[in-house]
């Protein structure tokens, strides 16, 4: 099938692609001069002046879910949507995050909703720390500013060290073994003294 190439130019057809007028358009050389459109084509590359109204897309043999990508505002978060950040490189409306693993630094203002953090392998608290329940292992270093530690209910060894020379009050020990429990009171102007306690 061929016709006479139009008389004017258009984005489709162009005139001087033709050396003479009664020059025909055949199909094999419309299939070189021009983009296929309506079918699956092969394109190196597309250039799109106002906008493009696509279907479906289809990447390397995987089909892309375009519904993913309308409708996304930089910045926040919407459900079934790509993320994107800002121009700040913030990024909001986070519902719930899990991760594996976290590189960096985590800030976070006040959250009462973290009700667990795991293991951490060291804790910098600048401000005040308030536990209601502390399990495991509490290890510190010499820290003059516990000023109470309530009622100690232990096992093992417990030492207490007063180093001010104003009289000091400690709390009392709950021994719940059926064995005696040895305290040992220490001072530096006397050798220490040992008292066994019975049950």
């Amino acid at each position: 099938m061929s016709s006479l190439p139009p008389t004017t130019n258009s984005p489709v057809f162009n005139s001087s692609f033709f050396l003479r007028s009664n020059d025909y358009l055949t199909i094999a050389t419309a299939d070189k001069r021009y983009q296929k459109l309506g079918w699956i084509g092969v394109f190196s590359s597309l250039a799109v002046a106002v906008s493009l109204d696509c279907g479906s897309l289809t990447i390397a043999g995987a089909a892309v879910d375009l519904s993913s990508l309308s409708g996304v505002t930089a910045g926040t978060v919407a459900a079934s949507k790509l993320l994107m950040v800002d121009a700040n490189k913030d990024i909001s409306s986070f519902r719930n995050l899990t991760a594996v693993n976290l590189t960096g630094t985590l800030l976070t203002a006040a959250q009462p909703n973290i009700t667990s953090i795991g293991t951490l392998s060291s804790l910098n608290v600048s401000g005040g720390l308030t536990a209601s329940t502390l399990t495991g292992t509490l290890s510190t270093a010499a820290q003059p500013n516990i000023t109470s530690l309530g009622t100690l209910t232990t096992g093992l060894q417990t030492t207490i060290n007063n180093n001010t020379t104003s009289f000091a009050s400690y709390a009392r020990w709950t021994n719940s073994l059926t064995t005696p429990m040895n305290c040992v009171l220490e001072m530096s102007n006397i050798a220490p003294r040992t008292f066994e306690l019975e049950p």
